[in-house]
């Protein structure tokens, strides 16, 4: 029963100590208008780099997570 408590007691210390981290927030993707035309569909300069800046933060997003999972192997 001691060792058990000494056990219990060096996971709650190794767990305290170890170096917490946080997980980012999901990016809320800023919505634009596409327009549908005749073969295809039309996307204006506004809408295009409000898609690109979707692209980034979603991007920038994973690779927070990858940092994350790569540093809990």
């Amino acid at each position: 029963m001691k060792r058990l408590g000494v056990f219990l007691c060096v996971l709650l210390l190794a767990g305290c100590l170890g170096k917490p981290f946080v997980i980012p927030d999901e990016p809320i993707p800023t919505r634009f208008k596409i327009y549908q035309i005749e073969g295809g569909i039309c996307i204006d300069n506004q809408g295009l780099g409000v898609l690109r800046s979707n692209l980034n933060d979603l991007k920038a997003y994973a690779d927070e997570m990858r940092k994350i999972l790569e540093g809990l192997k």
